[in-house]
């Protein structure tokens, strides 16, 4: 059976601009991490946000 593709919660991708624009991307790359998000939603990030890659890779 296919997993279901779990969407960001609305107020979980708020919380993440928040931390992310005030500076806090460690704690923003956390959140995203624990949300076990889908490989659509991990790529939304990305656009948005494209220093989120180098920041999972340090």
């Amino acid at each position: 059976m296919p997993r279901a593709r779990k969407s960001v919660d609305p107020v979980d991708i708020n919380h993440f601009r928040k931390l992310w624009n005030g500076g806090e991307r460690r704690r923003a790359l956390e959140l995203a991490q624990s949300a076990d998000l889908s490989e659509d939603d991990w790529a939304a990030l990305h656009g948005e946000f494209p220093e989120l890659l180098e920041l999972i890779n340090t």
